[in-house]
């Protein structure tokens, strides 16, 4: 007769966003991915992982927090043993990736024989990611790694199951960041309310000479912000100052040049502004 099939494990991702974008640079994103540990050609039919340990590298990203409640792991847990951090960068990382990650250890509760399914994919952790949005689209990733070290060893990536050490295949994931084209704007229009006329050069003076609370419509809403810059620099001199004003008076009264950016606006004088919101209409 021949042998038993060896069980099999695997470490996975579940809700990994294909993309996150977001229209400022910098702007930072939140979201939950979930650790998964998926068991196949399990011969012993009843029982399941009854402890692991995973390691979870970052690559232009950063784990805010790793947790098992709300997992499949959180009800087998009482009486067992948890431990779960995000891993510091300062500290040696062993033979793992020079970089931020996170590190779990659970046992669950031996004196119940409480263990995960014999067979098919169990959640195992909750893991809160922040992306930042860059200048130039790139990509993050999220990947189980050997050696991440917390507070105490470098950790392994190893599943028990009834008493042998199990090595599983370690998956990954990766995920588009990119800033999107922005919201439609028409150029000029610096109060925001989808227009262009003598209202915005006053705005435009209240914000740079004032303090104006309501600011400019775009990003930070500041005279620096690069969406506000795009949108109120008419000559361009990539800087939002008086000269600004006084072109769009000029445009508005004296016959004056269009704003920089009006060759490329559609037939409503709209364009897409990167940190914008839509306030021109579609």
């Amino acid at each position: 007769m021949p042998p038993a099939p060896q069980a099999s494990f695997a470490l996975g991702f579940e809700g990994c966003p294909a993309e996150v974008t977001g229209s400022t640079v910098g702007e930072a994103k939140t979201f939950e991915v979930n650790a998964t540990l998926t068991t196949s050609n399990n011969a012993t039919g009843t029982k399941g992982a009854a402890a692991w340990s995973i390691g979870v590298g970052a690559e232009n990203l950063t784990i805010v927090s790793i947790a098992i409640e709300g997992t499949d792991a959180e009800p087998a847990l009482i009486g067992g043993m948890n431990s779960s951090q995000v891993v510091d960068p300062a500290l040696d990382l062993g033979s793992g990736p020079q970089g931020q990650g996170a590190v779990s250890a659970v046992i669950l509760a031996s004196t119940e024989y409480i263990m995960l399914p014999p067979e098919g994919t169990a959640r195992i952790a909750r893991i809160t990611v922040k992306a930042t949005i860059p200048e130039a689209a790139s990509s993050g990733r999220l990947f189980f790694v050997d050696g991440l070290k917390g507070g105490g060893r470098p950790v392994e990536n190893v599943v028990a199951l009834e008493n042998a050490s199990h090595f599983p295949s370690l998956g990954s994931c990766t995920i588009d960041l990119r800033r999107t084209a922005g919201g439609l704007m028409r150029p000029g229009d610096a109060n925001g309310d989808g227009g262009l006329d003598i209202s915005d050069a006053v705005a435009t003076l209240g914000v740079l000479f004032l303090g104006s609370a309501e600011g400019f419509p775009c990003g930070d809403r500041s005279a620096t912000d690069l969406g506000n810059v795009s949108l109120l620099d008419w000559q361009p001199d990539d800087t939002v100052d008086i000269s600004d004003a006084v072109a769009m008076l000029s445009f508005l009264f004296t016959g004056g040049g269009p704003h920089t950016l009006a060759p490329e606006a559609n037939a409503k004088g709209c364009i897409r502004i990167a940190g914008c919101s839509d306030f021109c209409g579609q």
